[in-house]
């Protein structure tokens, strides 16, 4: 009867020590995922800022020249500007 009962406890403590290795796997891999997934994000944010100070860079080379039009000639900055704002 000992016998029984304790070979029943070793195979439940067995099965218990199973199921928490196996969840501690599943759980590393998920954070491993959620790793993954920011340093991705990280990554895009990364991008997302790059182009941003392109378009900033362009965006005043752009009235960097409206100006130089304008002090030389109204109408041509005029033209430049109405012709700029449709390609937006």
């Amino acid at each position: 009867m000992i016998v029984k009962v304790l070979s029943t406890a070793l195979v439940v403590a067995m099965l218990m020590l199973f199921a928490q290795v196996y969840l501690n796997k599943t759980v590393n891999d998920e954070v491993d995922l959620c790793n993954f997934e920011v340093d991705t994000l990280e990554y895009r944010v990364d991008s997302i800022k790059s182009e941003l100070f392109v378009l900033e860079t362009q965006l005043n080379r752009y009235q960097i020249a409206v100006e130089m039009l304008e002090d030389e000639n109204h109408q041509a900055a005029s033209e430049f500007n109405k012709r700029l704002s449709m390609t937006e």
